[in-house]
């Protein structure tokens, strides 16, 4: 049996390296990337990772005032679709024992892979959907297109959203996943 694969930012790349000789029956990436924050910063992760200053400085990043602060100027078009109980999630997936070390090495690049994106999806004999949301600025509509045409993969593009078009509208999501699996 042959899998639908869903993957969104970051983890669209490891989806796509993971695709590689595997028999997967569609890719539906939303927004991947293959860049965090630039490039490997050693003394960042070892600071963020640090006992007391790392600690604390962590507690500030998944605050639930930075959370509603990043989704607000990165994550949703209307912030009216984050809910107080997606803050209270995040924040308490954010507060498990060793959940800051993954940040760390997030926000520092030590989790970007070493293969370019658009490399690996066009490499891929997979059938491959990349939905964008128009307004995304972390990953802009420009790296959705240069994509899509490098992967020769279909683009879906959602309007009145950034960098999550699969939450602020889960159904319009639901019904491009159908489709596109329909379809296939």
């Amino acid at each position: 049996m042959t899998a639908a694969v869903v993957a969104s930012s970051l983890s669209g790349s490891y989806a796509a390296m993971a695709a590689r000789g595997q028999d997967v029956a569609e890719l539906i990436l939303i927004c991947p990337t293959d860049s965090s924050m630039g490039n490997r910063n050693v003394w960042l992760r070892s600071l963020l990772r640090a006992p007391l200053v790392g600690q604390a400085l962590y507690n500030l990043i998944a605050s639930k005032v930075s959370i509603r602060h990043f989704h607000d100027d990165h994550g949703y078009y209307d912030m009216d679709n984050l809910s107080d109980d997606v803050v209270n999630y995040e924040w308490e997936s954010a507060h498990q024992p060793g959940a800051r070390f993954a940040p760390a090495s997030f926000v520092s690049g030590f989790l970007d892979p070493e293969d370019d994106l658009g490399d690996v999806l066009a490499e891929l004999d997979v059938p491959m959907t990349l939905v964008w949301g128009r307004d995304a600025d972390i990953t802009p509509l420009s790296e959705g297109h240069d994509l899509a045409e490098r992967a020769d993969a279909r683009l879906v593009v959602f309007d009145d959203t950034l960098l999550l078009p699969h939450v602020e509208h889960p159904e319009k999501f639901r019904d491009v996943v159908r489709g596109t699996l329909a379809e296939r």
